[in-house]
């Protein structure tokens, strides 16, 4: 019986133990558990933010195509604007950083009628395109089409426009302005020759053209007066005939043709005189 009983205690000693280093391990296992659902927590973080990066984030959503902070409206702008924005499409969705940005700029920059441009990248998903286009001066009317070449201040032809989209500036009448480019850089001096405001100014001119009789000739708006300027001094001659207008109008009168390639004199032929 003694044994018996000694078995017994050893048996629940034996237990004991054993329950003693279960109950040990408990914390251990429950802090294993743990690091392992926050590694799970953080991998699948991780897994979801990659697939969200890889498929949207830092890839190109909007190419924003404006003027260039403090450049004068163009009316060309909006056709230029339309242009870019269909060329530019094939940089969308591509991730921000891998654009190239000097490849963009050729591409504007290969736009005659875009003057300036500057190419930034703004994350994370916008390329920022800011550009300033040639100012047309006068517009080269093409008599084959309905369309005007508008022209720049330097006297560069740029591509042609409709009609509709050309901006309020005096008609070079004549082919021979698309071909010529030492007479449309005449035409270009007459017209910086012209006062900016009075009766006689470049906002008057409606029209320039060229023979080798009279020169250049304006058509004056909205009298439709002409003026015969010939081929030099212009800015003393735009003097002239600003005086003459201004007279003109003072005193009701409305001159049919003025004629002021003398120098010292300019005629004047009244409308309704022979």
């Amino acid at each position: 019986m003694e044994k018996e009983k000694t078995t017994a205690k050893g048996a629940r000693s034996c237990f004991s133990i054993a329950g003693n280093r279960t109950w040990h391990l408990l914390p251990r296992l429950k802090a294993w558990g743990k690091v392992a659902v926050a590694v799970f927590a953080v991998g699948a973080i991780a897994a979801s933010s990659y697939e969200f990066l890889n498929r949207s984030f830092f890839r190109v959503y909007e190419i924003d195509v404006q003027l260039e902070d403090g450049a004068e409206f163009s009316t060309i702008f909006p056709s230029i604007k339309e242009s870019l924005d269909i060329r530019m499409r094939p940089f969308h969705g591509q991730f921000i950083w891998s654009v190239d940005l000097e490849n963009i700029l050729a591409l504007v920059e290969s736009d005659q009628r875009v003057k300036d441009a500057k190419v930034t990248r703004i994350y994370p998903d916008k390329i920022q395109i800011r550009l300033q286009p040639y100012t047309p001066v006068v517009n080269i009317l093409d008599k084959k089409k309905p369309y005007l070449h508008p022209v720049a201040r330097n006297g560069q032809v740029l591509p042609p426009v409709p009609v509709g989209e050309a901006s309020d500036s005096p008609i070079l009448r004549g082919e021979q302005f698309l071909a010529d480019k030492n007479l449309r850089s005449q035409a270009l001096a007459l017209l910086h020759a012209t006062p900016v405001t009075g009766s006689f100014s470049q906002k008057s001119i409606s029209e320039i053209s060229f023979d080798k009789k009279h020169g250049f000739e304006l058509r004056l708006q909205p009298s439709g007066t002409i003026v015969w300027m010939g081929d030099e001094d212009f800015t003393h001659r735009a003097s002239q005939v600003a005086r003459v207008v201004d007279y003109l109008r003072n005193e009701d009168l409305t001159g049919r043709i003025i004629d002021a390639r003398y120098g010292k004199k300019v005629v004047v032929k009244l409308r309704n005189a022979p």
